[in-house]
């Protein structure tokens, strides 16, 4: 599948009510397939309101409508706390609607991220997820690396890491 003409920027208060419905929606899916891994109040309009405060959240946008988003956090001492140190940004709650999946959606936030993160000086993407062999073979695709599989947290997680240099997702279809 080819690419959509979709527009990376930081989501603003004005979105919450929007991210809010992708997240739902997308934890729907989700339960629909037997993954728990999400909580409903994390994804209220109030509760994203407060989080686009504080942290940074790119949002892709298609025809002025959010079709994907990724939150970013400068460090992550809960699920990587043997390695603090600010050479990495850690990604957050990947997300692409169902009806765009495929077209390089997740691709287009990861490269934003990869830039955010140079403009800081973080020379790594981390990120966590669920220990699912589904999202195994996305990160891989995404030209993420396996670094780790373990208990922290109360959770059992995936561990992957790429460099933010240079950024080329391997292409084959994906989120």
């Amino acid at each position: 599948m080819g690419r959509l003409p979709v527009r990376v920027r930081r989501a603003t208060a004005a979105d919450a009510a929007a991210l809010a419905a992708l997240y739902r929606g997308i934890r729907q899916w989700l339960l629909e397939r037997g993954n728990r891994q999400w909580r409903d109040e994390r994804f209220t309009a109030d509760s994203l309101r407060g989080d686009i405060g504080t942290t940074p959240v790119l949002v892709a946008t298609l025809q002025g409508r959010i079709v994907g988003a990724v939150y970013v956090q400068w460090h992550d001492p809960q699920f990587w706390p043997d390695r603090v140190g600010g050479d990495a940004l850690y990604v957050r709650r990947l997300v692409v609607c169902r009806q765009v999946a495929g077209h390089a959606v997740a691709d287009r936030l990861l490269i934003a991220v990869a830039l955010l993160a140079r403009r800081h000086h973080r020379w790594r993407l981390r990120l966590d997820c669920a220990p699912l062999e589904t999202l195994a073979r996305i990160y891989h695709r995404l030209s993420f690396a396996m670094v780790d599989e373990s208990e922290l947290g109360g959770y059992r997680v995936f561990q992957f890491e790429r460099a933010t240099v240079p950024f080329s997702p391997r292409r084959r279809g994906g989120a």
